[in-house]
């Protein structure tokens, strides 16, 4: 921890070092898959998501965020940061980690960014029916 460094920590990071070092038997990483936008109210209609306009985002002012909220469980998310300031859906993940977002229903072709990160994964289904990403290569 570097004490001159503004947001050097965050508490999820606190807690997992600690459950790391003290409670290691209960630890399970995982990869979780999250979003980042948009803002409360807006909800998806159609298009890029990663688009600002309409008719991509439209605003719902009373039941908005529970109608996106229930989209986004729908659609696999873990978490999803619904930001004050985002007029639209963007993702901070690396390729490393892109098989769980290319394996999302509908995701890919939801997303322009998305859809190029998931070019080169292979996307199968298991006998359930789920979606399985490998790598292509």
């Amino acid at each position: 921890i570097d004490p001159k460094v503004h947001n050097s920590l965050s508490e999820y990071e606190l807690y997992f070092n600690y459950a790391l070092e003290h409670h290691k038997s209960s630890v399970r990483i995982k990869q979780l898959l999250f979003a980042n936008g948009p803002m409360p109210g807006f909800v998806y209609t159609a298009g890029d998501e990663g688009s600002m306009g309409q008719p991509t985002w439209s605003r719902h002012q009373k039941s908005g965020l529970l109608k996106q909220m229930a989209f986004d469980h729908k659609a696999g998310f873990d978490y999803v940061g619904y930001h004050s300031y985002a007029k639209r859906r963007y993702y901070d993940t690396s390729i490393q980690y892109a098989g769980g977002y290319c394996a999302l229903p509908g995701l890919p072709s939801r997303n322009v960014k998305v859809t190029k990160m998931c070019r080169g994964f292979d996307i199968l289904k298991n006998k359930e029916g789920a979606n399985l990403v490998g790598q292509v290569g």
